[in-house]
Formats: C-alpha cells, structure tokens, sequence
C-alpha cells in the first residue's frame, strides 16, 4: 500500500539576522532554452517523459535503468511528506511494467529522474504492494532499513533491498533475478508482504523487477484489489530539500477515462510547485491502456516575471571558439564583473554552444566563474520592497571540457547583500558544490527592508590547479 511511515524530519528554516532565507537544491534536466513559451517548454517535458514512458532499454550506459528508462511517481494530494514520516511509496511505471491501475489517486507528481536528484533517496523496489502501511512484525523489515530488509537480509552496508540474501537465482542476469522471484512468489497469498525487495542500484535486479511487475494484470488469486502496480521506496524530503519535480500527471482510470475531478486535483499541484519554487511544469494526461503520456491544456494563469534584466541563458557570443571574455569592472545587461574592494581583479568567461565546456543540447550560454584556477565574480543589483517574499532559482554545473586530470566537481559561493563590495557584509552565503549534471538551485528571501540588494557568483581556485570552472546560468528572480 503506498503510504508513508514516520520519523523525525525537520525543515532547515535559518533566520540570517536581517532576513529569512531558505535554501534548497535538486538535480534538473531543463525543459527547454530559456526565452521559449510555457507551450514548447510544456511540450518539450512531455515529449521526454512520454518517450522514457515508452523506453524499455535495460541500461542507461554507466547510469542506473531508471534515469532513461520509465516514470518514478507518487499518486498524492501533497508536494512535501506528511509530518514525521519515515518513507515515500512511489511506482515505477513504464510500458514494460504493465500498469493498468494505481492505488488511491489517479493524480500525484513524476521526479526528474537523474541520480544527483533522487539517487540518494531511492532505497529499493518490491515488484508488488508490499503493504508498508503497516509496520509488519516478523517479515523482516526494520523501519532503521526503510521496511526494505532488516539486518539479516541487507544486501550490503550501502544497498539496503533483500532479494540478494533471500533468493538464490541460477544467475545474477535480470532473467535468473527474475526466474527466481517467480518460483518463490508463485502467487500473491501473503506474497505482498513476504516478498523480497529487488536493488534500484543493480540493473539486473531493477529490470527483474519490471518483469515481476508486468505479471501483476495475470495475478488473480488473493488480489481482490487487482493491484498491477509496483512499490519503489524512498525517503521523505522538506520544503528545505525537495528533489526537482517533472511534471504534474493524472491518469485515466480503468474503464472510466479522465475525469475532472482528477485534473482539477493535478492543476492543484502544479499551481502549488509553480508558488513554492517558481518554477512551472506542465500538467500531462496518463493513458496506462494505450501507454501514452499527453499534454493537458493547463497553463500558469499568470507568468512569473524575472526581475533580473538577463538571465544568463539566452547571450550571443560572438567569438569563433564559442568563449567570450568579460573582464573585470565590464557589465553586461545588468551584470557586473569583478571584485570591487579586492585587490585580485579576475575576469570571467561566458561559454556558447560552440564550446565543448557547455552540455550541448540545454543553454544557449552560461558563465564560467574560474578562469585557467583564477576565481572570478559576477554580481547584479535588484531592488526589493520590505516584507516582500522573493525566490531566486538558477542552474549549474561544472565546466564539461574533456580533458583527463581536471576537477570532476567546482566549488562556488553565493551571497546576498546590500553592497556591491566583496569584502562588505553579506544577509547570506551559501557555498555549493557543482556536479557534471545540472542541478537547479533555489532560495527563498524575505527582504529585511525596501532598498537595493546585491546578488553575487564566485568561483574558487583550486590549490591543485586541476579546476575546471563552476558554469551558472538561468538565473531568475521574482516576488511571490
């Protein structure tokens, strides 16, 4: 039964003196290049998600099955976990699994699916409901272990799911995983609760996982509820660090279609999202029959306006490397370049699709806050009312040149301020280590008073030298 279980899991709320300020941060693969209309952008997510809907390969390369392959969804009524709980049932649904109904919702939300954004979170799958709604005495599962194992059938120190110590395939192929999970499981009587829980780190034992689940539809003994859906565990999360959203879904229900009720429940959801980060997604319409993944027709009844007059992701370089140099003291539309009241003075670099440093594909172009290890600074002026809720949202990721003996990882710092200068105080900072995936960052600020702040990027030097350069792009600003 997806539900959830509880544990004690506090929101990091930081009062910063002058202000109110919370941070949070998720992996993002962007919609579409910045300047396009909710419409494309809208359509460009759909058109991913129905394509990984539809996708049954049985790896992504190096990165786990699900990244590229299926939809990681909760059927729900909220964005964030009930107080207190200790897991968050999701599905895995794809055309391979043979989903043909959910448990509860026909309306919920789907993950970005990318291993910095849930990789962490994800404990294990059970092909069938594993009943954890309720905390079940002697079928070995802890609540320390997520209701995935107990201590005597953990698969390892970091893998927490239970079919490696409880069946014995004749090979660790996904058909011996899944060949030996039928024979044990023949049926559902008591299996709900019996079963093993597959790996969501071993491709092998996630694909058998898909396989039992396609078997649910022919499962009619002890499954009254005629329950074809999975259950895939993963940890709760707060306001403060929400993993990015996809999109919004509501799915036809068997024999019925789409109801009303059900979209008006999923454009509820989005319109929350959409307050809480500022950031919109679509709404999309779940056929589990015809395995299809469509766009609805809503839209944000207003547009976010982005205060800052240039986002960073929409520049024109002009130089034939697709790499233009901003020096120190230079602006550009809004952005300043340098450490005033420093003595260093560093230039930046704005990167194009030209670039072998940008990811193809995302961004028309994006600032590199580290040039050849020297830091450089970049930094822009808003001005702000008093009491005023504000979330400021950007994306990076580390400079992605191919070259061998460089940084796998950049570090950076941003700050908010009322001055221009480096070395002046600061209402906050908050440090961030950038991946070679995208990642959306997101603050929320409440303004101490009506006046002019400082948004502000540095990159940092590396003692090593090795440091390739944190890229910083779609940066907005808009009042809640």
């Amino acid at each position: 039964m997806i539900n959830e279980l509880k544990r004690d899991n506090s929101a990091r709320i930081l009062p910063l003196g002058f202000g109110l300020l919370v941070a949070a941060c998720a992996a993002y693969i962007p919609p579409a290049a910045a300047g396009s209309t909710f419409d494309q952008r809208f359509e460009n997510i759909t058109q991913r998600v129905n394509a990984r809907f539809n996708n049954s390969a049985p790896d992504c390369g190096s990165d786990p099955v699900w990244t590229c392959s299926g939809l990681v969804m909760r059927s729900s009524d909220h964005l964030l976990a009930k107080p207190g709980v200790n897991i968050l049932s999701h599905y895995f649904i794809s055309k391979a699994t043979n989903t043909r109904n959910l448990y509860s919702k026909y309306y919920g939300y789907i993950l970005e699916p990318s291993v910095a954004n849930i990789g962490n979170r994800m404990k294990c799958i059970y092909p069938r409901d594993a009943d954890t709604a309720n905390d079940l005495q002697g079928y070995k599962r802890s609540a320390s272990n997520y209701h995935c194992s107990d201590a005597t059938t953990q698969s390892s120190g970091d893998d927490l799911s239970s079919c490696k110590k409880v069946l014995a395939p004749d090979s660790q192929t996904s058909e011996g995983w899944y060949q030996a999970f039928k024979r044990k499981y023949p049926d559902r009587r008591e299996d709900g609760r019996t079963q093993c829980s597959f790996s969501v780190k071993d491709n092998n034992q996630f694909n058998a996982a898909i396989r039992a689940t396609a078997d649910n539809d022919s499962i009619t003994e002890n499954n009254s509820l005629h329950a074809t859906w999975n259950e895939l565990i993963l940890t709760p999360w707060t306001e403060s660090d929400a993993p990015a959203l996809e999109a919004i879904f509501y799915a036809a229900e068997p024999g019925q279609g789409f109801s009303d009720k059900d979209r008006l429940q999923a454009e509820k959801l989005a319109k929350q999202y959409l307050q809480n980060t500022g950031i919109a997604i679509p709404v999309v319409k779940i056929d589990l029959e015809k395995n299809t993944v469509s766009l609805s027709s809503w839209r944000p009844a207003k547009p976010t306006v982005n205060l800052l007059k240039n986002n960073l992701a929409n520049m024109t370089i002009t130089s034939s490397d697709g790499r233009d140099s901003w020096a120190d003291g230079s602006q550009h539309d809004g952005w300043f370049v340098g450490s005033k009241g420093l003595a260093r003075k560093e230039p930046v670099e704005v990167l194009g699709g030209r670039n072998a440093g940008l990811p193809a594909g995302q961004y028309k172009s994006a600032v590199k806050l580290a040039v050849n290890n020297q830091p450089g600074r970049i930094y822009t002026k808003v001005s702000l009312i008093k009491g005023a809720q504000y979330s400021v949202s950007w994306v990076d990721t580390r400079d992605n040149f191919n070259s061998s003996g460089l940084s796998e990882t950049d570090v950076y710092t941003f700050r908010i301020g009322t001055s221009p200068d480096e070395t002046a105080g600061y209402i906050s900072q908050n440090i961030y280590t950038t991946q070679g995936n995208w990642v959306l960052r997101s603050i929320k600020f409440q303004a101490p008073s009506s006046g002019d702040y400082y948004l502000s990027f540095r990159g940092k030097s590396r003692a090593d030298g090795k440091r390739r350069g944190a890229l910083i792009t779609l940066v907005s600003m808009v009042k809640k």
